[in-house]
């Protein structure tokens, strides 16, 4: 897979998709966060995914142009 090359150095709109998401789900598991220990949002967590979010929704826009 080449797409999992390019992880180091230069990711893919979709690799960092997943990555954003992975990182926002691993914050909200971690027991020791204060967010967690008392039930509220992580807004990093939050922000990570709504990046992620915002880079679907432009390469969606982007392909609909180029398609």
């Amino acid at each position: 897979m080449d797409n999992i090359k390019a992880v180091g150095s230069n990711p893919t709109p979709y690799i960092l998709v997943d990555r954003l998401r992975t990182r926002a789900a691993i914050r909200r598991q971690i027991s020791t966060r204060t967010s967690v220990k008392e039930g509220k949002p992580d807004r990093l967590a939050d922000l990570l995914d709504e990046a992620a979010q915002k880079i679907e929704d432009l390469e969606k826009e982007i392909d609909m142009y180029t398609s």
